[in-house]
């Protein structure tokens, strides 16, 4: 195995802890889940969209970029 730092706003950090405590599952359960979600999509496994909703591919359409 191997270890992974994250530097994290401490109230980000507790109040995910909290949530993930209400499902049964720690941080370290949670961030390995996320990574090989990553591994499994071959990218982030959800839209990444910018403040007023717009997905990242929308935003590079409407710059034509």
């Amino acid at each position: 195995m191997s270890t992974i730092q994250v530097r994290v706003d401490p109230k980000t950090k507790k109040s995910a802890q909290r949530i993930l405590k209400k499902i049964g599952m720690d941080l370290s359960g949670a961030i390995h889940l996320y990574l090989m979600e990553i591994i499994k999509f071959k990218g982030i496994p959800f839209a990444l969209t910018m403040q007023k909703g717009v997905t990242l591919k929308k935003e590079k359409d409407i710059l034509g970029k």
